[in-house]
Parts: C-alpha cells; sequence; structure tokens
C-alpha cells in the first residue's frame, strides 16, 4: 500500500516544474505515517510510540534524502525517466529500510495489540 501510494503521488509530481528530488521527498514523506502505522501495527505488531515515531521519521528523512538524490543521479547520469530511476533504487531503499525497522521495534512486540472499542480494550 505505502509503495502504491508512493509511486502514484510520484508519478504525478514528476510531470510537474518540482523536478526528481523534490517530486520523490513529498511523495515518500506523505507515505511515511502511513508506513509507521502499517509496521507498527501489522509488521511488527507493536504499540506505536511517540520515541519509536520520531526514530522512525528521522530514518526516513535521512533515507529519503539519500535515494532522492541517488534516483536523481541515475536519471541524469544514465538519462532515464524519472519513474525508471525510483523503480531502480526501490529494492536497496526496501531491504535497507526493512533493516531498520526490525532494528527500532525488536523485542518490542506484543502478542496482542489493543484497541479501544467501546471504551473497552480489544486484542486483535
Amino acid at each position: 500500500m505505502g509503495l502504491a501510494l508512493d509511486f502514484c503521488i510520484f508519478a504525478v509530481l514528476s510531470n510537474t516544474p518540482l523536478g526528481i528530488f523534490y517530486s520523490n521527498y513529498i511523495s515518500s514523506m506523505v507515505t511515511i505515517t502511513v508506513l509507521y502505522i502499517l509496521v507498527t501495527r501489522f509488521a511488527f505488531r507493536v504499540l506505536p510510540k511517540a520515541r519509536t515515531y520520531i526514530l522512525f521519521v528521522s530514518w526516513y528523512l535521512v533515507a529519503i534524502s539519500f535515494y532522492s538524490s541517488l534516483a536523481s543521479s541515475i536519471a541524469q547520469r544514465f538519462d532515464l525517466a524519472p519513474f525508471l530511476a525510483k523503480v531502480l533504487v526501490t529494492p536497496m531503499s526496501f531491504t535497507l529500510n526493512f533493516t531498520i525497522n526490525y532494528l527500532l521495534f525488536k523485542g518490542k512486540r506484543t502478542n496482542t495489540f489493543l484497541k479501544t472499542r467501546g471504551g473497552k480494550n480489544v486484542s486483535i
């Protein structure tokens, strides 16, 4: 879901005067919060916390800057379409991002994830 959201926003923005770097940066930033919710709730089954959110966002800001620059450089160097350059750097970013997420949430996994429904805590 995050990838589809990121690519759709990027595809639209990359056809504007923003350029590759800013188009990738904006599309990625929009996706960060969605990813945090998905990663904490479904991938690692941990409760979202301010500390992990700040660390998560901080990491992604660094990663987005790096991969935005890399995609821009690849597109310019090899005269590729911006979308193709982004597709080329995506496997590298996925691998590193998963590793960082694993380290961030390792050992914090819970057997239940509490959700409030009608004032009651319900395990899901």
